[in-house]
């Protein structure tokens, strides 16, 4: 029987190093090509399509000592008949309290209790669920939030539910009195709790909003919440 020579050790790096070698030059070559224009990365929304994409994410949350926002982060499928588990994150802050007395309202009116999951003080984050059907979850891509550039415009849902517009400043900016990197963007959070996702114009999510400081917002970024995710919920 005809038997084929065995891969060696060696061989087996020089394969690895040359697929490592060709998956990031792939990359590289799509990151340029959306750059300059001759394939299309994710396309901007026009307001009233922003407003239909984001509303169902964003969620009230009502604790006993006040209410915040929060945004859906992953919708986990019930097993047999049981109702989907819906993941919301948003500031430690707004969730602290949270208790069987508490409420998270979607944007269709409809109601539920929930759960209180993880939370971390320093980083300002906080995990609640509920079990409810007919949810979806929030987009979020690496490739989006990183390449994001200063200047581009960042929205967010008010608490009327209107559509609000700031200017991205930076993903990582240390700030006075904070002692994580924040997102930052001009703009002005009059009427918006804390808590609410902020949005680029193709409705994918960069962030969760703190606050807002003499025409500074800031924001909690995504790749931080999803980080935090993944481990703690």
């Amino acid at each position: 029987m005809f038997e084929g020579k065995k891969t060696t050790k060696k061989q087996k790096r020089i394969r690895l190093f040359l697929t490592v070698v060709i998956v990031s030059s792939m990359f590289v070559v799509r990151l340029i090509l959306i750059q300059t224009g001759v394939i299309q990365g994710a396309q901007d929304l026009t307001d009233a399509e922003l407003v239909s994409r984001i509303t169902p994410w964003e969620v009230t949350i009502q604790t006993p000592s006040g209410t915040g926002r929060g945004t859906v982060m992953l919708v986990s499928t019930g097993r047999k008949n049981a109702s989907d588990t819906v993941y919301l994150i948003s500031t430690e802050g707004v969730v602290r309290d949270f208790d069987d007395s508490s409420e998270v309202t979607f944007s269709d009116g409809s109601s539920y209790s929930g759960t209180l999951g993880s939370t971390d003080e320093e980083k300002d984050i906080g995990i609640v669920s509920v079990q409810a059907d007919g949810k979806s979850d929030s987009t979020y891509s690496e490739d989006i939030f990183y390449q994001k550039e200063a200047g581009s415009e960042v929205v967010w849902l008010d608490d009327a539910g209107n559509l609000q517009k700031g200017t991205f400043t930076s993903r990582s900016a240390v700030v006075d009195g904070y002692d994580i990197a924040l997102l930052t963007a001009g703009g002005s959070m009059d009427g918006t709790s804390e808590g609410a996702g902020l949005y680029d114009t193709t409705g994918n999510y960069l962030g969760t909003l703190i606050t807002e400081e003499n025409g500074t917002l800031l924001a909690i970024p995504a790749d931080a919440m999803y980080s935090y995710f993944k481990v703690n919920h």
